[in-house]
């Protein structure tokens, strides 16, 4: 899956460590969304919370700089971002990082998940990737995991967003492979509100890592994508309550992620460590990035979750590539650039180890897009 790029080796850039304490981690929970139109959830479950790891200076800084937000991308969950957020606060890049967890079968966030915010924009699946609807419209109320989507996960993001915005200064947002999507999606429907990132949560930086495409721009690696999700990766659990999933193996998880030039790059986690970071993912989010029926039903090919252009004009964006990345070449890094922000020009990272999960197996790539 894109393994015939043609990598240049460059060194790796050297960053001097600051003279910090060992990290502080706590975990907190955000009530993230209504009422489950299910009974079961209802009499088990009385609240639905998203897990966040906060990470900070044993010491607080004397002045503050702001907290980064990161999300996470497809069938990871937020562990794929503790050896970043470990150097962004010894290096004084921020004053806590805040990795959310998104919803999941497994892990953290099991369960305890958002439904839809009743605002969301109805998104359109029209060819040219914008939204037809300038509207907001209640989608429709999950009844399972399954059917958590990508534009779930925006509204999930929204409400962890106003939650942490209430008590914390938040400078930057980072989204990494279906995380960038989210991120996009929420931007989409904030400025159809005559909002952005900036007026609502004080986000003043986007940062999208590996990010996946939004519909209108193409992508090589999309019908093989498809043939994952629906076929060899597809798990039904024959439970009401969680549905289809898409649960990634070991070999594969390891091969399309932290694999170069035929070769596991250093860093990459080991059977144990991938168990903490390679999660399932619900069906629908799954089958939104890749352009298959949400529903599950059908494999049928529809055509992916769409956003706006120009979505960052005159707001700060870093659009970055990662080439020896498996799923998306420059020319699609290039593409989305320009159609989020015109005239952006893509951060590319050229390094053997710039592998799709970079973010936990060479963090040292990523400190500085901060």
């Amino acid at each position: 899956m894109g393994f015939n790029k043609i990598l240049a080796l460059l060194p790796l850039a050297a960053l001097a460590s600051a003279a910090h304490a060992t990290p502080l981690r706590n975990d907190i929970y955000i009530n993230a969304g209504l009422e489950w139109d299910t009974g079961l959830f209802r009499q088990f479950i009385p609240e639905y919370r998203i897990h966040v790891t906060t990470v900070s200076p044993s010491t607080p800084p004397a002045t503050s700089i702001g907290g980064i937000v990161l999300v996470p991308g497809f069938g990871d969950s937020g562990h794929i971002f503790d050896k970043l957020a470990d150097q962004l606060i010894a290096n004084g890049q921020a004053d806590e990082v805040f990795i959310v967890d998104m919803p999941s079968m497994r892990g953290p966030s099991t369960l305890d998940v958002a439904t839809p915010d009743p605002r969301q924009r109805a998104y359109s699946t029209s060819s040219s990737g914008s939204s037809s609807s300038g509207g907001f419209l209640p989608p429709p109320t999950p009844t399972s995991l399954q059917q958590i989507g990508v534009g779930e996960y925006a509204s999930i993001l929204d409400r962890v967003l106003v939650s942490l915005h209430a008590s914390h200064k938040l400078k930057t947002i980072a989204g990494h492979s279906i995380g960038g999507l989210a991120i996009q999606l929420l931007q989409d429907w904030l400025v159809g509100q005559s909002s952005d990132l900036l007026a609502k949560y004080g986000i003043q930086n986007t940062v999208l890592i590996a990010s996946d495409l939004p519909g209108g721009i193409s992508w090589l690696e999309q019908g093989y994508a498809r043939q994952l999700i629906s076929q060899q990766y597809l798990v039904d659990s024959k439970l009401d309550a969680i549905g289809k999933y898409v649960a990634t193996p070991y070999t594969d998880f390891i091969a399309l992620k932290f694999t170069s030039a035929g070769q596991i790059v250093p860093g990459a986690p080991d059977a144990i460590d991938a168990i903490a970071i390679n999660k399932p993912e619900p069906y629908a989010a799954a089958a939104n990035i890749a352009g298959l029926d949400p529903t599950g039903t059908t494999t049928n090919a529809v055509p992916r979750i769409g956003v706006h252009g120009g979505l960052w004009t005159n707001r700060n964006l870093k659009v970055v590539g990662l080439s020896a990345d498996a799923f998306f070449q420059q020319s699609e890094v290039h593409t989305l650039a320009t159609y989020l922000k015109p005239g952006l020009t893509e951060t590319w990272i050229e390094n053997p180890n710039a592998v799709h999960g970079a973010p936990y197996s060479a963090p040292e790539l990523i400190t500085p897009l901060f």
